[in-house]
């Protein structure tokens, strides 16, 4: 476990320091625990992808995670914090595409990764998620809806997808066919995503569905407010126009 604290001036790895890994928590500790793993994982993407990544998410206090509206069981959480959240700073719909392909494929870079000990990825809209859960509880999942290709990675998905990973030609092919078979779809895309389940695991990193369907909800309510307001003022106007006497 690598020792993380706020005023640390380390570098931990070729690209990324001690001040870029520790907590984003506002209540966090001096000082916390993060897995050396997830960290190694964290610079096997950037090395696979050779450009910058920002660190969202370390280790979070529980307090933290709630205002995230993360798991309840993340990884994220101490004593021993086993995730990291990141986004590419440029070019980001590109790279998490690249991803996203690589990913769904069992491509290089996922089988990097899982060898170096990240059992729990997660693809979302704008980020990356990477655990070092154990072997026997890996998962994998896609919180997208859908914003980089058609098949939606589920655990069912990846376990009918070989180890040894199909190549882009083999997995143009074939997993489309997967997915329908081990019933890997999206729900609901563009802006209405946020309002089907399914495009929501309930895994690890944040609840970007959920936070979604909230956001429609509050513009949805702020719209019918204004709206309200505008036809009560407009029908005011139209009366108190109509009251005007005409002077003779």
């Amino acid at each position: 476990m690598a020792h993380i604290c706020k005023d640390g001036t380390r570098q931990i790895t070729k690209n990324f320091n001690e001040k870029e890994l520790y907590s984003k928590s506002l209540d966090a500790p001096k000082c916390h625990f993060l897995d050396d793993r997830v960290i190694n994982g964290l610079q096997i993407i950037r090395d696979h992808f050779n450009t910058p990544i920002r660190v969202t998410s370390t280790m979070r206090t529980p307090l933290g995670n709630d205002l995230v509206d993360g798991a309840n069981n993340s990884r994220h959480l101490p004593p021993n914090a086993r995730a990291i959240d990141c986004q590419f700073i440029q070019n980001s719909n590109l790279y998490l595409q690249q991803f996203y392909d690589d990913f769904k494929c069992k491509g290089p870079l996922y089988r990097k990764l899982r060898a170096n000990g990240i059992n729990g990825i997660g693809i979302y809209k704008t980020f990356i998620h990477i655990d070092t859960r154990s072997t026997s509880q890996k998962s994998f999942w896609d919180d997208s809806a859908g914003k980089y290709g058609d098949v939606r990675v589920t655990n069912a998905y990846m376990a009918a997808i070989p180890e040894t990973g199909l190549d882009s030609s083999a997995c143009a092919f074939e997993s489309e066919a997967i997915a329908e078979e081990t019933d890997s779809d999206y729900g609901l895309t563009g802006a209405l995503a946020p309002l089907d389940p399914r495009n929501y695991s309930g895994e690890d990193g944040i609840k970007s569905q959920e936070q979604g369907l909230t956001r429609l909800v509050i513009i949805g309510s702020a719209l019918l407010v204004l709206g309200g307001f505008f036809i009560i003022n407009s029908s005011r106007k139209k009366r108190n126009f109509g009251n005007i006497e005409t002077p003779l």
